[in-house]
């Protein structure tokens, strides 16, 4: 009997079109899945849900002032952090953040099965410090104290550790140049943090880790832990902050063309608004601000 097995009848298998459709039953091709609906998994959605958690993660959220922010090199970006300033809601691509937090987390259990693996805990993962206390905060006009998160404190070498995400471009210039004022002044900063926390540090250093297919390149800028480049980080902020007040840029919006910009700080600026003539609803980003940055270099030098 075909067709029939112990008198079951048994469905005709699918067949394939010419144009490679399935056939189904003899009722023509079988439809294709949906992806026109609002819910479609299409380069929009998935950008759309990266943006949207990543903008909701802790650090994106962070009001206070940490050590990551403190060495930043535009006067006016920092003004605007500690006014806690409106931004201008500009669209940020945020993937190249979100790549480093996924890094951050994969290297953080690295070293958590190497603590394992020796039986004791020389690595001090992501560990929450204060480089001032709030006697100092308060003095300094920096509520939090300057808390933030070290990502790593070797206690055999003493050596505080910070970890970046970098490119291709980026990579070679750090190697050449060396990390930079901000992330210079982070590292000191955390090594403030682990030794007003009882450890003993000796060094600090800032790892480059190349965000391409292989580790080859990375590099290891070392140097003497220096308690004096970490202050004369909280003096700064302290001089901006005494700026703010004495200047007002919130009750003459005009100042804030007082607070100098610098090169290479408005990719990931929140404040950035590209054309604005209005600093007090974004800034254009950083043109020529040397005729105006004298008077305010006075006040904070």
């Amino acid at each position: 009997m075909s067709g029939d097995l112990d008198g079951r009848r048994l469905s005709p298998p699918q067949m394939s079109s010419p144009d490679g459709a399935a056939e189904q039953d003899g009722r023509g091709p079988i439809p294709p899945l949906d992806t026109a609906g609002d819910d479609a998994m299409t380069p929009e959605l998935i950008t759309e849900v990266i943006t949207r958690a990543a903008a909701a993660a802790p650090r994106s959220r962070q009001v206070e002032l940490g050590p990551s922010e403190a060495g930043e090199p535009c006067t006016r970006r920092l003004a605007y952090k500690l006014l806690d300033w409106d931004r201008p809601g500009r669209a940020m691509d945020r993937w190249a953040p979100v790549q480093g937090v996924a890094v951050h987390a994969w290297l953080a259990e690295a070293f958590r099965a190497e603590n394992e693996r020796l039986g004791r805990d020389r690595y001090l993962i992501e560990r929450r410090v204060q480089p001032l206390t709030d006697e100092q905060a308060r003095q300094a006009g920096l509520p939090g104290g300057l808390a933030g998160s070290c990502d790593l404190f070797d206690r055999d070498q003493g050596l505080v550790t910070d970890w970046k995400h970098v490119g291709t471009t980026r990579l070679a210039k750090y190697t050449a140049e060396g990390p930079g004022q901000q992330y210079r002044t982070q590292a000191h900063l955390y090594g403030r943090g682990m030794a007003a926390a009882g450890e003993d540090v000796r060094d600090v250093a800032v790892v480059f880790l190349p965000r391409a297919s292989s580790l080859t390149g990375i590099h290891v800028w070392r140097e003497p832990y220096d308690p004096a480049v970490a202050a004369a980080a909280v003096a700064r902020l302290t001089a901006i902050r005494d700026a703010v007040i004495a200047l007002d840029p919130e009750r003459y919006p005009g100042r804030w063309g007082l607070f100098p910009t610098a090169p290479q700080s408005c990719r990931f600026c929140p404040w950035l608004k590209p054309g604005s003539r209005h600093l007090a609803t974004g800034c254009p980003g950083h043109l020529d601000a040397a005729s105006s940055a004298a008077p305010i270099e006075s006040l904070i030098a």
